[in-house]
């Protein structure tokens, strides 16, 4: 496959090495077995002795050095062709000469064909070398079993054997109708011959292409599963106030489904679920895509509608393969239980209303994301109450296939989740896929199947907050503590919440003490509880000063040589879940935060 090699992959190339090598292999041990037939016919045939030792014990030892070779070696030499080549026509030689049957070596031509199969020009050369060996015994004098005796041979003899084969004088007497047709048909065995090594090396390299093909396809189904995989959110929370799980069968094409769920901030929770049309590594990176900028406007503060419409208009634009995507955006108020939602053009929601049974949340559908860039997407409200719950899906579940080619449907997907009763949302989204499994009966899925199940269990309470102001001095620390502390404890902090807070307070009064003021000054001090957080704002009026930007020291080095400054605030960012600052309205603000 010279010149071939840099349009397969190695794993093709090695492939095809070993059928070579395999089939060099079993030449070569014919080529012996009748090399060594040969020199037993020495002791049958006296007279042939010399003809048979002059050529056949070479052509054996050649062969059995091709043979040790492929045994072992595995790289493949292309000098075994050659020498092969040299050994096959003695061999036809002292075949034909031994059975005095020309017609014999036709036998040969299988062997022969199979031995050059991916190297065609072997195949022309070995052929013609046939032809002219076929014509000097055909239609010369060349009789090596009735000329000189073993113990007469010398080189002479050999330069006069070798000359009547070109003795072309012999050829009108000779010939005749049934050598003349003989030979014609052994010329036609030999042009099937090279046909056949041409089109057997166009159909193997088309097989190896073919494999070439289907391993990069595999390779990039690989890689477009651990994108998809990759891209969906695999951490459910399930805490005291509601509950999500979330789970996807890819099929055996990887599609574009998605689904996600994440905070937009501490009382919002965010749904998502998608479909991206077509397959593959395109469709996963648009996938990918997608989900991407729905979070980034979600997060940005942007409402459903809002969030939908900068998403399209971002995807128009950079959609060259002309993919659409169909999704559901919900974003649920968990003090409330307010639901806003946007739905371009995707499977209706199911709502399970507490002790009801299941229906669609069915609303206007917008148009598709990607396609329209002005497309107008509208915002849709509704109230969930405690002990509800919502499930998303795409169309893999509805559109999964029976044996009897009857779709699953909507009718039974509802009867599978009004069944589900009081199911955890994992365990929902469990039944329902088993559901699907059943009906379908093992059948492969032709389509992705994205289920998604939210649970509100008990609404969290409205944020609580509470300011008050403190002229700060040293004298002052313990009452700003004990507000502190008093505050947090109301709101439901345990006992080493509190500890943590209070230390890291400590570090931030201190610091505004020492750099903020030099005589003391005022404090605001804002707590905020939103739902299991509690915020703590430390507002000062001093020169804008970053605690954050400080350097982080190395708590590896002995004391003496650490350098001063910035074990407080890394102290700080140890102890609690979050630290932010900024400079507004001519104040230093720094915010802590911490799950409880």
């Amino acid at each position: 496959m010279k010149g071939s090699n840099n349009k397969l992959s190695d794993e093709s190339i090695r492939l095809l090495d070993n059928n070579e090598h395999r089939m060099n292999l079993i030449v070569t041990l014919i080529l012996a077995i009748v090399d060594a037939l040969m020199i037993i016919q020495v002791f049958l045939s006296p007279h042939k002795a010399y003809i048979i030792v002059f050529c056949g014990v070479p052509a054996l030892l050649l062969s059995l050095v091709i043979v040790l070779n492929l045994v072992f070696s595995r790289h493949l030499h292309h000098w075994v062709k050659n020498v092969n080549m040299i050994v096959m026509l003695i061999s036809f030689m002292l075949v034909g000469e031994i059975n005095h049957s020309e017609f014999f070596m036709l036998f040969i031509l299988p062997s022969f064909l199979s031995s050059f199969y991916y190297y065609p020009k072997y195949t022309v050369i070995s052929s013609a070398a046939s032809l002219v060996t076929l014509w000097v015994v055909m239609f010369n004098r060349v009789d090596f079993s009735h000329g000189t005796q073993m113990e007469d041979f010398d080189l002479q003899n050999l330069f006069s054997i070798l000359s009547k084969a070109f003795d072309f004088s012999t050829v009108s007497e000779l010939a005749s109708v049934g050598r003349i047709c003989m030979f014609v048909f052994a010329a036609a065995m030999m042009s099937i011959a090279i046909y056949m090594s041409f089109s057997g090396r166009i159909f193997y390299y088309r097989q190896a292409m073919l494999l070439n093909d289907n391993a990069a396809s595999k390779a990039e189904l690989i890689m477009a599963r651990a994108i998809q995989d990759g891209a969906i959110s695999h951490d459910f929370p399930d805490n005291e106030f509601y509950s999500v799980y979330g789970d996807m069968v890819t099929a055996s094409k990887v599609g574009g489904d998605f689904y996600d769920q994440f905070m937009v901030d501490d009382t919002h929770l965010a749904l998502v679920v998608g479909d991206v049309s077509g397959h593959g590594m395109a469709a996963a990176m648009f996938m990918m895509l997608s989900m991407t900028l729905i979070k980034v406007n979600v997060q940005s503060g942007y409402s459903c509608d809002k969030a939908i419409s900068r998403t399209n208009k971002y995807l128009v634009s950079a959609n060259p393969q002309k993919f659409f995507v169909t999704c559901w955006l919900g974003i649920i108020d968990l003090t409330t239980g307010e639901l806003c939602y946007t739905n371009a053009g995707h499977n209706y929601p199911v709502l399970l209303r507490k002790g009801q049974r299941a229906e669609f949340l069915k609303s206007k559908t917008d148009f598709v994301l990607g396609r329209r860039r002005l497309a107008p997407y509208s915002e849709k409200h509704i109230k969930l109450n405690e002990g509800d719950r919502l499930v998303l899906y795409t169309d893999g579940v509805t559109e999964a296939v029976s044996r009897q080619d009857e779709f699953f449907g909507d009718e039974r997907l509802l009867e599978a989740l009004s069944a589900c009763g009081s199911e955890s949302a994992q365990r929902l989204v469990y039944l329902i896929w088993k559901a699907v499994d059943t009906f379908s009966k093992d059948r492969v899925p032709s389509d992705d199947i994205t289920i998604e199940a939210f649970d509100l269990k008990k609404l969290m309470s409205q944020p609580q907050y509470e300011t008050k102001n403190f002229f700060l001095t040293m004298e002052s620390f313990d009452s700003v503590q004990e507000y502190i502390s008093g505050r947090c404890k109301e709101y439901g902090c345990s006992t080493d919440v509190v500890y943590n807070i209070l230390a890291a307070s400590s570090e931030i009064l201190a610091n505004i003490e020492s750099y903020a003021y030099e005589d003391g000054g005022e404090i605001e001090i804002m707590i905020i509880s939103r739902g299991r957080r509690v915020c703590i704002v430390f507002k000062d009026s001093g020169e804008p000063f970053d605690p954050l930007l400080a350097k982080k020291p190395d708590v590896t080095l002995p004391l003496e040589q650490r350098s001063p400054g910035g074990l407080g605030i890394h102290i700080v960012c140890k102890l609690m879940d979050s630290v932010s600052y900024r400079y507004e309205n001519g104040q230093n603000v720094l915010t802590i935060e911490k799950d409880f």
